[in-house]
């Protein structure tokens, strides 16, 4: 993992919640662009305003959104995107709460 996605990640989370992000989305290979564009659909700075008390929930998704781009076929962002959204569950679980998203 590069300077580049550790940047994009620090304009869209706080300090504390990168670490376990660069976890859950490293796996899936993403680039920075990739990366930016997913947080920005998020409007992942909005979800952080909901605080820590949400950061299980929040992880899940957003590793469940790296997965699922990943999976993707290549082809611009804008359009994997619109693909990813089509996918949106309404629930999504999470792994240390009992309690799924959604």
């Amino acid at each position: 993992m590069n300077l580049t996605f550790h940047a994009v990640l620090a304009k869209y989370m706080p300090p504390e919640e990168r670490a376990e992000a660069i976890k859950r989305v490293s796996r899936h290979g993403l680039k920075s662009k990739e990366m930016d564009a997913l947080l920005g659909a998020l409007d992942y700075r909005a979800l952080t305003d909901l605080g820590s008390d949400h950061s299980a929930p929040r992880l899940a998704l957003l590793e469940w959104a790296a997965k699922t781009l990943a999976s993707l076929p290549k082809s611009n962002p804008r359009d994997r995107i619109r693909q990813l959204a089509l996918q949106m569950p309404t629930q999504i679980p999470v792994a240390d709460e009992s309690e799924a998203v959604g």
